[in-house]
Formats: C-alpha cells, structure tokens, sequence
C-alpha cells in the first residue's frame, strides 16, 4: 500500500471516533472510496430500543468527554449505574478486563505526550493503576487478555523500526515477546478462547485482513481474503468458531462482519447504522459494539458514538450509553 501515513492512521484506529487521526482520503485501503458528505441513519432493522436487555453484567469503555480527555466508565446494565474509574491526567482509553474480571488493562498517556501511550493495569474498581510497561517514546495500543489471566497481547512499536508488531507479556516476569515481528503493519490482537491463538489485522499482503497466528509464532494464517474491503478489529466469539470484525467495504464506512474459522463462511451483520466499530462477543447470540449515526470522513465529526447491545436471532438492538461523548472499545463481563 503506497501510503506514507498509513501507519500513523492504522495506529489511531484503535482509539475512537475524533481522536487523533481515522483513516481518510488517500490512506483508505485500496478500492474504498471516502464519503463526501454525513452518512445519514441508514435502518435495514428498526432503531434501537432505549430499554435495557435483562441481563446480569457490566460493561467497561473509554469515552471521549467534550473536553477532549478520554476516561474508562463501567455501566451495570441491570442498575443502569455509570461509574468513572478514571480521572488521570492525559487520556486513558481501551479498557478490557482480565478473564476473572478483577483486573482491568488499558492504556494510557499519563506522562506521555500524545501519540505516545502506555500499557496499564488497575483494580476493576479504577484503584492502585500501575504502568506494566516502561514508558517512553512508544505507542501501546488493543491489550487482549490470554484466557488464563497470566499474559497479555497487545500492539506495539516497542520491535524494530516504527511499523506496530503484536506483543506478549508475562505479567509474572514482565517479559515481552515480539509475537509477529514483521516489516509491515500487525495490529488488533485478539486472543482465542482456548488460549491456543492470536487473531490480527495485517497489511503484510497488500490489504487490512485478518491473520491468525498460535502464541508459540507459528501456524501463520491468513483468514480473510478480499482485496476490495479493509478488516480492522476481530474479536472470537465463545466457542472460539467464529470471528466477528470492522469492515471497510465500498458502499459504506463501517460495518460488522462475521466469519466461520473453519468453513470461511462470511455473514454481515444487519445493524440500524453504516457506522459501526469495535464488535465484541457478550454471548453466542449477542454482541456490543460501538454505532455513531451520521458521521463525515472529510471533517472526521458526526453524532455521538454510543454502546449498543444487538441479538443476532431477533435482530433487537438496545442503547447502553448516551450523552454528548464519544463511547468506545466496549469490554463485557459478568
């Protein structure tokens, strides 16, 4: 991909909805061609309903407050409490929780200044936050857990040159481990269920697609294959058989994709917008995910970006979060 930015811009991917720098003009992969005016709420099912899903759980996010700072929240979906876990100074932004749900990882740039940030970790209560990585001029970015609780794999420039590889750290040791350690750009680590692999998003063979890699670095597999479209952000569903992911096809900004592993099977999901990011599994018929409805990818501005829990077999979609911030990179727990 001849685009000199496109590093920089896969980078800020991670973060949300007017932070830094989205993917735009001549650094869409190829065959995507930008909007030029507001995506308007395009409905292939009904608006989500603002009744919560009866459900027992609480979900963690970052959002971008009006003043520009970023902050982790947790919402109870059942008492529908709001709680800011963080109040530091710089941003702190892609929360996800530790497989036990005492623990939370996250970046932040405390220290830093932007775009540099830094593995964190904190109590699930927001208490004793601590670096687990040496600060410095690097931009850390999408920890995801092993299922064991012991490591965890993330983005970074921490390798060779400038381009992101996916680590591994031990939280015992603190060893880090270049997992991919290529040239080109890896990112959007995601570990599977049973522990065994790491999804990604590599430009290694000309175009954002998805990879799957066994933690040891081998079993290199490229899992999705479509020169037209980008795929940025996979996440396995339970079972480990399935991938849900952000695509970038030519008819519209964002929209969520599912793939089988094993059959390559390829279903899109029907949501109320054209503006979706940040898919996570909450169970085998559920997911959350991220949903602005009108956004300009000239100005890179548009309506508040809110969490939304959809049922795949009903199509129902419920609104989690409101407000005038921008809401991103949901974490699910029990």
């Amino acid at each position: 991909m001849n685009c000199p930015a496109f590093t920089k811009k896969l980078f800020f991917l991670a973060i949300g909805i007017g932070f830094a720098i989205t993917i735009g003009g001549c650094c869409l992969p190829p065959g995507i061609t930008p909007s030029t005016s507001p995506v308007p709420l395009q409905s292939p099912l009904d608006a989500p309903t603002y009744e919560f899903p009866k459900l027992d759980g609480q979900v963690l996010f970052h959002r971008k407050e009006e003043s520009g700072v970023i902050n982790i929240y947790v919402l109870d979906v059942e008492t529908k409490d709001l709680t800011q876990l963080t109040n530091e100074p710089g941003n702190s932004f892609d929360p996800t929780w530790s497989p036990d749900g005492t623990r939370i990882a996250y970046i932040s740039d405390r220290d830093q200044s932007p775009p540099y940030g830094t593995l964190w970790l904190m109590n699930a209560d927001g208490s004793d936050p601590n670096p687990l990585l040496e600060p410095g001029k690097y931009i850390d970015l999408g920890p995801s857990w092993a299922p064991d609780g012991t490591r965890i794999a993330l983005q970074s420039n921490r390798g060779v040159g400038t381009n992101p590889d996916i680590f591994i750290v031990d939280l015992d040791s603190g060893e880090l481990t270049n997992l991919t350690n290529h040239p080109n750009v890896d990112a959007n680590p995601a570990w599977s269920p049973d522990g065994k692999k790491i999804a990604f998003v590599s430009d290694r063979s000309g175009n954002p697609e998805i990879w799957t890699i066994n933690v040891d670095g081998t079993g290199l597999q490229q899992i999705t294959q479509r020169p037209a479209v980008g795929d940025w952000r996979p996440d396995w569903s339970p079972n480990g058989d399935r991938l849900i992911f952000e695509s970038f096809p030519t008819v519209a900004p964002r929209l969520l994709t599912i793939q089988a592993i094993n059959t390559l099977e390829v279903k899109q999901v029907e949501t109320f917008s054209v503006w979706n990011m940040w898919p996570k599994w909450v169970t085998e018929t559920q997911i959350l995910y991220t949903a602005s409805v009108e956004y300009d990818d000239d100005t890179h501005k548009g309506s508040p970006a809110n969490i939304y829990l959809q049922d795949l077999h009903t199509g129902k979609i419920y609104q989690l979060t409101s407000g005038s911030g921008d809401d991103g990179r949901p974490s699910w727990r029990k």
